[in-house]
């Protein structure tokens, strides 16, 4: 909890700063590299991202949409980096660092496996781990590609916003293979590159898509 409470302080106090690279004492070139990415990544994902959340909003209030897409997966997003982030940092102070060299050297999966190892009923806490991240990727994959099937197909309408099955498995396999190749070949690293090569050609796409918002708002003015 002390942790917790520390991290929520430090985040609320140097939100700004940071934001902003202003006397925040971080490297320059990883802030401006990481906020490249981090452009690129939703650039990519904007798109898809915005129609599938449009169409889970289909039937809901506002105030549920927002209740359910953004403030209950952040308050789990803080319980879940509470727990485990500070217990990774406590292990890795404790152990002078040997957490943190086990993922330069193995990657963030051994230091994960490293991590339950060390706590109670190691086992079982991997297992759901693995079955947790199993369930995060079939969701997030299905829907995805549900997305992005609509947007392959003509006729989709609230009454029908599914597309033909044929195409949702040329999506899977197509997804499924690139992610599998980049993972195999070039780990976390290889989905970074992925990224920032989608993000590029999406900018123009949601540069095009904020065209015509405006468009339709300057032709509904009265």
């Amino acid at each position: 909890l002390i942790t917790a409470f520390g991290g929520m302080k430090d985040y609320f106090l140097e939100f700004i700063p940071r934001s902003i690279n202003l006397n925040s004492n971080i490297n320059s070139e990883w802030t401006n590299d990481w906020t490249i990415f981090y452009l690129a990544n939703w650039c990519a994902w904007a798109p898809i991202s915005a129609l599938f959340l449009g169409r889970l909003g289909v039937g809901y209030t506002v105030k549920q949409f927002i209740h359910f897409n953004l403030i209950y997966p952040a308050l789990f997003s803080i319980c879940w980096m509470s727990i485990f982030g500070a217990t990774a940092i406590h292990l890795d102070v404790i152990s002078d660092g040997g957490l943190y060299q086990i993922m330069i050297v193995k990657g963030e999966g051994s230091a994960m496996f490293t991590l339950f190892r060390k706590l109670p009923f190691g086992l079982i806490s991997s297992f759901l781990a693995l079955s947790m991240l199993f369930i995060a990727y079939v969701t997030a994959a299905d829907s995805n590609i549900s997305a992005m099937s609509a947007l392959s197909s003509k006729g989709i309408s609230p009454e029908n916003p599914e597309s033909a099955a044929w195409i949702k498995v040329i999506w899977g396999i197509v997804i499924g293979s690139v992610s599998f190749i980049m993972i195999s070949t070039a780990g976390v690293d290889g989905i970074r590159i992925l990224s920032v090569l989608g993000g590029f050609p999406a900018l123009f796409l949601i540069i095009l898509a904020a065209y015509g918002l405006l468009k339709l708002s300057w032709r509904a003015r009265p």
